[in-house]
């Protein structure tokens, strides 16, 4: 019942924001931060030429402050915090990923009237309620590092989309490797 609430929200959120959004030009899918090319990998994402601002960016000025962040939800999420990536059928948290989480909490910090969701994603295989079950645990680790690092419980809800709601579409491991994540969402400026 609980995941149906939930899902209910952001379904609402996301259609309000699409009727009330900026009209000036068209929305889409905020692109996520490259992942690498395997699971194995241990290449930076910022190495990979990610056009994602870090957290730390000079345009965030005042504590609290949304006034000099874009109008789009989308278009923040997307400009200044990182999805968090993981290795097939773990849930725990890479050091890479844990800098990427320090500079949202960090940007979150900054911007105190900002709340996210974290959706649980997962790659193709395994059933739809193991996956499920995964998505949860992987949003449910980057809520309780964010929380550890200062960023209020009030501001962050979870909600797991397991293999329903796939970032690449493709069945190798470097499409799977991008769908392995924890992705931000902002639903409140």
């Amino acid at each position: 019942m609980f995941r149906l609430s939930m899902t209910w929200k952001l379904t609402c959120a996301l259609a309000v924001v699409g009727l009330f959004g900026c009209a000036s030009k068209p929305s889409s899918l905020p692109p996520s931060r490259p992942a690498a090319g395997t699971a194995s990998d241990t290449t930076s994402p910022s190495d990979s030429g990610s056009s994602q601002k870090p957290a730390s960016d000079a345009n965030a000025r005042k504590p609290g402050s949304g006034s000099d962040l874009p109008g789009d939800p989308a278009e923040i999420a997307s400009k200044y915090l990182r999805d968090a990536f993981f290795e097939f059928d773990r849930f725990d948290l890479r050091e890479r990923d844990r800098n990427d989480l320090a500079a949202n909490a960090e940007f979150l910090q900054k911007h105190l009237s900002i709340t996210i969701s974290i959706e649980g994603h997962c790659d193709e295989r395994g059933t739809r309620e193991y996956n499920l079950s995964l998505g949860e645990k992987r949003a449910h680790a980057v809520r309780d590092y964010l929380e550890s690092l200062g960023v209020a419980p009030s501001r962050i809800s979870v909600i797991s989309y397991g293999k329903e709601r796939p970032f690449a579409t493709g069945r190798d491991e470097q499409s799977w490797a991008k769908n392995r994540r924890a992705h931000f969402v902002v639903t409140a400026k």
